[in-house]
Parts: structure tokens; sequence; C-alpha cells
């Protein structure tokens, strides 16, 4: 960081171009984000997004990779309206698959299904064509958030082969719900189809238990032994 921050006053001294001002801006702000210090990787995403529209205009790549970056930061905290907005002038200037995805989750957030739904899905057929790894975190999670669309519209069915495609992606990877984030997204992925099943076929089908022994287990690898207990019982 100091790195970073003494190239930044270096570079300003002696004008260098808006491009590379705004490059350490931003390893800058994934450094402060990676610290969890996001007011402050806010403030040099935000900086390092005025520097580049000043260089390379409003509608470039750049920019638009620029705008994802402070949605994540914003999303971070709490502030889905401002993350709504970066999202969307994201996917404005290139449709691609991860700003997709940030505008679709973004938007379930808020609670706007249709529009969330038209993101997502679009997101998932690029995903599709593009992708050769099936063990996608990203995959799985834009199908958690399909299945979250499709359970709040009760149709529950579509519902739970989202969230059994979601556990089935997220159970290919390696070190699966390591992070606490990965944890807690497949615990939700978990809730989710357990969800389903209940509405489906009720709590005393096998199917059901089923789910409940699996989070049991995860629970259990993350020794929360209290929680593993009552997945379990």
């Amino acid at each position: 960081l100091d790195a970073y921050l003494g190239s930044l006053h270096i570079h300003k001294a002696i004008g260098s171009t808006e491009i590379v001002i705004s490059e350490i801006l931003n390893n800058i702000g994934i450094t402060y984000f990676g610290m969890k210090e996001f007011d402050r990787a806010q403030i040099y995403h935000a900086e390092a997004l005025e520097s580049l529209i000043q260089e390379l205009g409003h509608d470039h790549v750049d920019v638009a990779f620029s705008w994802h970056s402070l949605g994540v930061v914003h999303q971070e905290l709490g502030d889905q309206v401002e993350a709504f907005k970066c999202f969307q002038n994201a996917v404005g200037i290139e449709r691609t698959e991860l700003y997709l995805q940030s505008l679709g989750m973004c938007l379930v957030q808020m609670n706007d299904n249709e529009n969330a739904y038209v993101c997502l899905d679009e997101a998932l057929r690029t995903k599709t064509l593009d992708c050769g790894n099936d063990a996608d975190d990203d995959l799985a999670e834009i199908q958690r958030h399909l299945g979250i669309i499709w359970m709040r519209k009760k149709r529950f069915d579509e519902s739970l082969k989202c969230f059994e495609m979601a556990l089935k992606i997220k159970l290919q990877i390696p070190n699966c719900g390591e992070s606490e984030r990965d944890h807690t997204n497949l615990m939700n992925c978990l809730d989710g189809a357990l969800e389903a099943v209940s509405e489906i076929y009720g709590t005393q089908h096998m199917k059901y238990a089923r789910l409940l022994h699996q989070k049991g287990n995860f629970h259990g690898t993350k020794k929360e032994h209290t929680l593993a207990i009552e997945a379990y019982v």
C-alpha cells in the first residue's frame, strides 16, 4: 500500500497521464478492499473512474470495468442503490456476463425480480456458452439467485432445479465453503433448496432429510456443532 501511495504522489507531481494515475488509484482501491476498508476503497475507485473518463470518455470498456469495481465496493458498504447505478452504467457500456450477473444479483437484493431475471438469464446463457469449467462459483451464484426469483414467484419446481444445480456446481469446487463468504452462500443455497422441497414434498420427505443431513455435515466441517446438531435432529 505504501508503495502505491508513494507512486501515486510521484506520478501526480510529474504530470503522468490519467491512464497511469487511474491504474495506481485502482490498485490502491483493490488493496483497501482486500483490507476490508471499504470507505477508503470507494474513494480511490471513484477517483480512478473519474481519471479514466477524462482520458477515455464515457463509453470505453476500461471505464465499464471501473464502474463495476466501484459497484462492488458500494455493495460491501450496503448501498444497493449506488451499486445498482454503477452496475447499470457498466452494462450500458458492455454487456458481459460479469456485469450482467452483478446487476442481476443487485436487483434481486432490491426485489426487482423481473429485471433481475432478464439480467441473470442473459448472464447464464453467456456463461454457459463461454465457460468450459463446471466448477464455477459465478455460475452457481447465478443459479442460486435465479432460484430466489422463482421462489418469490412461487414456482417451486423451477426454484428447486436452480438451487440443486447451484449446489451441484459448488460441491465440485475445491475447498467448497471454506471462506466465510463461500460458507454463507453455500448455506443459503441449502436453505433455498430446503424451502423449495418443503413446499413441493413437505418436511417429512426423504429429499428434505438428505438436505438437512448435508447441511449438518457442512456445519460440522466449520465446527459449528450446535447448528450441526440442529440440522441432524
